[in-house]
């Protein structure tokens, strides 16, 4: 009986891993705004806006066509139009009061996301950012999770940045929020002093594991049935 429920255990997470689907939710600005402008990836329902939060006062139009991506070869290239600009209030990260961009990420109904890697294209000028951190959160950011950091030059100079894997499993059916904060500059000016591109996050959709469950139950119900037809044939 042993056998048969860890044979059974095995066989369940085998399916729920070949039913599990890799995504590649990636953003451009191609359409001038922070919008999702890719296909909508399968068992993925809400790929948010992406918008920049705590600018300081003055500056330029947060999406515009200034200073094009450029110099970086990134997983989807470059768009090399559209970028997403803003004004850092510059220090220490600070969670409150940092300059961030924000966007979210929600799943089908019965299934649940894994974020796992993420790529952006980032120019930073003399006053920009000289860090950049990515945080998730499942509650509105009541609580959060740093998924990774990087540090990048302050040089006017685009670049691509990538974050070392990580693992963020959200629960069923619970979108993900996560916050790009550019910090560690000096800030405090009125033109656009960090400019991101080629947005890309990795994720996994994972299948309800229930539906599993019920088949767990259902094969070691039948297994038991028939160990017993068995040592009554003995007897």
């Amino acid at each position: 009986m042993k056998t048969l429920l860890r044979s059974v255990a095995v066989f369940c997470v085998l399916s729920v891993a070949a039913r599990a689907v890799v995504l590649d939710v990636y953003w451009n600005f191609g359409g001038g705004d922070g919008d999702y402008t890719g296909s909508l990836p399968s068992h993925v329902t809400g790929p948010g806006v992406i918008g920049g939060v705590n600018e300081f006062t003055g500056n330029t139009p947060l999406f515009n066509t200034v200073n094009p991506s450029s110099g970086y070869s990134g997983s989807h290239g470059i768009s090399g139009f559209h970028n997403a600009s803003i004004a850092v209030v510059g220090g220490a990260l600070d969670m409150v009061t940092s300059t961030y961009f924000e966007f979210s990420l929600a799943p089908s109904a019965g299934y649940s996301l894994q974020a796992t890697t993420f790529e952006v294209g980032s120019r930073s000028t003399a006053s920009g950012p000289t860090t950049l951190t990515l945080f998730a959160s499942t509650d509105g950011f009541t609580t959060s999770t740093q998924l990774g950091s990087a540090s990048v030059l302050n040089n006017s100079t685009w670049a691509l940045v990538s974050l070392p894997g990580f693992d963020y499993a959200a629960s069923l059916d619970t979108p993900i929020t996560f916050r790009l904060y550019g910090t560690d500059g000096t800030g405090g000016s009125a033109i656009s002093n960090w400019r991101i591109d080629d947005v890309d996050l990795g994720v996994v959709a994972i299948p309800e594991p229930p539906t599993y469950a019920v088949m767990l139950v259902g094969v070691v119900l039948m297994g038991a049935r028939a160990l017993r037809r068995r040592k009554s044939a003995v007897a």
